[in-house]
């Protein structure tokens, strides 16, 4: 990396290229986000029912890889018996790498926040990487490293889905990448491919986004070149070789599952971008209230929502824009169309502004997913502002630094917009969740076997056959304290085929088989709210292994043995 970036090795080189420029992005975490981690052993830094699952993901990659020997992406311990493919799922394994090797230190709560906080230092790190590789200018590299990690966007998104918070590899596949055009040579193209594979690795949506980012960045260079040197083609093809161990083994697989089990994807008409977006805080900022008049309008979640560029950004933009010929740099503008690209996809299939959708304005996402039908499975076109703001980073990068070689005025004015930089992504208080244990779960943790659980505790799964999120994935984040398979479960996307395993399961509860709960799906215990009357009477050993003001814990199976209850029809 030091080589790449073409930096002099001596006894301080780690100190600034390593400490100063993490240890700048941490001091910034703490600020912007104080007191937040005053919490770090008592809150789970993460909002609604996609924290719980996210912390759900750190367990089950860990249970999987070092207790059970398998790999992560099928798993029965949730919608038990039958299970559930997770490769459609947003399992994030990189984070659950990291928490496979911190468990031995950490709880799984304090290794979620310490994921949070070490995709905010390592994003930076990684930009500041890329920015300096091209602009050589260190203190604007700090900056835009700033810029791209303290974005509104993964300010929103990093207390919300943690598989998105994992920006850190983007940044690294796209300095490879640029570098395999313009240093060719194996190791570059080997390098890119690593590089990929950790993006994909995180999340596929941001794989999708490389992918992209790499296809235009090609036909710029192919473009600059008249053709393919002979140099670059060795480059592609040590990155193809690379890419089939890096790369293949989790696309091949989804693609397969996709084709196998179409499942749905969100709503992509609320998760577009509206352009207004890009130039008004939303609802993560510190003084929405400020702009509530305008972000009330637009139609997707807070998380989705918040995407603006700071007006010193803004500025910045501008300002290279116009100087571009200063810099003597003709790539610049290879920033700008990247960021030009991304801000059309991210759209969506129709023009949004302000609140208004416009149908006679067709969008190139509408077309993308026309080519690309496998998009359905995803909707969020909206998410692509990461790239935007990355692209935007490297381009604060080249202002800031003709601004600091220029005049005096230039200077102050380079000053100022950098202050302004640090302080305008001010985020409002990051949510919390508290991480109180019920009683009933420990009773559960402390009984030997290994028998299923039907968890109907919470009050929003009350309704079983609607049950809502949150009480899913709470269901999820009991799961990791007491160790047993719980039916049904919370992920991203579920395929038919489990669907329909779990409406035959909703129709055996809601009959009150509960023999058959036992015997066929080897459930022993069943957890409900105190208030709920049920009948046993089908079932006379059933009987009660916990009670509290919260919750009734009974047990189908008391000394080893189900009912015998005749067999249901249903699960036949």
């Amino acid at each position: 990396m030091l080589a790449l970036l073409s930096v002099r090795r001596d006894k301080n080189i780690w100190f600034w290229f390593g400490i100063v420029p993490a240890g700048f992005y941490l001091l910034g975490f703490v600020a912007l986000t104080f007191p937040l981690i005053t919490t770090f052993s008592e809150r789970l830094w993460a909002r609604g029912a996609d924290g719980w699952q996210s912390l759900w993901n750190l367990w089950w990659v860990h249970k999987a890889l070092l207790e059970l020997g398998q790999l992560p992406w099928d798993t029965n311990w949730i919608h038990y018996p039958y299970g559930v493919s997770l490769w459609t799922h947003t399992l994030g394994p990189f984070n659950g790498l990291v928490g496979a090797a911190l468990y031995p230190f950490l709880s799984f709560p304090q290794i979620y926040n310490f994921v949070v906080l070490f995709s905010f230092v390592a994003s930076g790190l990684t930009t500041f990487y890329l920015v300096y590789f091209l602009t050589k200018s260190y203190v604007p590299s700090l900056l835009a490293g700033y810029v791209f990690t303290f974005s509104s966007y993964h300010l929103a998104q990093s207390n919300a889905h943690l598989q998105l918070a994992a920006t850190e590899w983007i940044p690294l596949f796209i300095l490879y990448w640029y570098a395999l055009w313009t240093k060719p040579g194996i190791m570059m193209g080997a390098m890119a491919a690593v590089m990929l594979g950790a993006v994909a690795l995180c999340d596929y949506y941001y794989l999708f986004y490389c992918v992209i980012a790499a296809g235009v960045m090609s036909l710029w260079w192919l473009v600059q070149f008249r053709g393919l040197p002979r140099a670059q083609l060795k480059s592609l093809v040590a990155f193809a070789a690379v890419a089939l161990v890096t790369v293949a083994p989790l696309v091949i697989p989804l693609a397969v599952e996709l084709v196998r089990a179409p499942v749905v994807g969100h709503a992509v008409e609320k998760n577009s971008l509206d352009l207004v977006q890009l130039f008004v805080p939303g609802s993560n900022w510190r003084f929405a209230e400020w702009t509530r008049a305008v972000w009330s309008r637009w139609q997707m979640n807070s998380a989705e929502g918040n995407a603006a560029l700071s007006i010193s950004v803004l500025v910045t933009l501008g300002y290279v824009f116009w100087q571009r010929k200063k810099l003597r740099e003709p790539n610049v503008l290879l920033w700008y169309l990247l960021l030009l690209v991304f801000l059309l996809l991210s759209i969506g299939p129709v023009l949004h502004w302000n609140g208004n959708v416009f149908t006679a304005f067709p969008m190139p996402y509408g077309v993308l997913t026309d080519l690309l039908p496998i998009l359905h499975a995803s909707g969020v076109p909206i998410r692509m502002v990461v790239m935007i703001t990355l692209s935007a980073a490297v381009l604060v990068g080249y202002g800031l630094k003709l601004l600091f070689a220029g005049t005096k005025a230039t200077l102050g004015v380079g000053v100022v917009l950098a202050l302004l930089m640090l302080i305008e992504p001010l985020p409002k208080d990051f949510s919390m969740m508290s991480l109180k244990v019920p009683s009933y779960v420990t009773a559960l943790g402390s009984s030997p076997d290994n028998a299923g659980v039907l968890d109907f505790v919470e009050p929003d799964i009350q309704n079983r056959k609607s049950g809502g999120a949150g009480g899913k994935a709470k269901v999820l984040y009991y799961q990791t304290l007491h160790q047993k398979p719980v039916g049904f479960g919370y992920v991203s996307r579920v395929s038919p085929g489990t669907l329909e395993q779990d409406t035959r399961l909703w129709k055996e509860i809601e009959a009150l088989h509960w023999g058959v709960l036992c015997r066929i799906y080897n459930f022993r215990y069943l957890a409900v709210d105190p208030n709920e009357k049920l009948d046993f009477d089908s079932l006379k050993t059933v009987t009660i292994v916990y009670r509290d003001k919260d919750a009734i814990v009974y047990d189908l199976k008391p000394g080893g043995q189900c009912g015998d209850e005749a067999e249901s029809e249903i699960a036949k």
